[in-house]
């Protein structure tokens, strides 16, 4: 982080969630959290392409942050109703 000098970042966020195992995704939370308490960043999350990606974590780990694509050519995500979904559980 000195090197980037910033004192925090603002999310870290798991790039590839479908390899997250319901043994391993305890692990990372721990190790995430931990970070989250030492204020070394803000926010905990994950960056997603499908859905499915985010309902088989909710059960486990409701992350405070999901990056998603938008875009004017891909809006699949955003019309199956998961941006809603998130704001129920007031994930950003």
């Amino acid at each position: 982080m000195y090197n980037l000098k910033i004192k925090k970042f603002h999310a870290i966020l798991i790039h590839d969630p479908e390899n997250l195992s319901k043994k391993n995704i305890k692990k990372i939370k721990s190790f995430l959290l931990k970070l989250k308490k030492n204020s070394i960043t803000k926010k905990i999350g994950l960056s997603i392409y499908e859905s499915k990606h985010v309902k088989n974590i909710l059960p486990i780990w409701v992350p405070d942050i999901v990056q998603l694509p938008v875009n004017i050519l891909n809006r699949d995500l955003y019309n199956s109703g998961l941006i809603n979904e998130l704001n129920t559980y007031n994930i950003e």
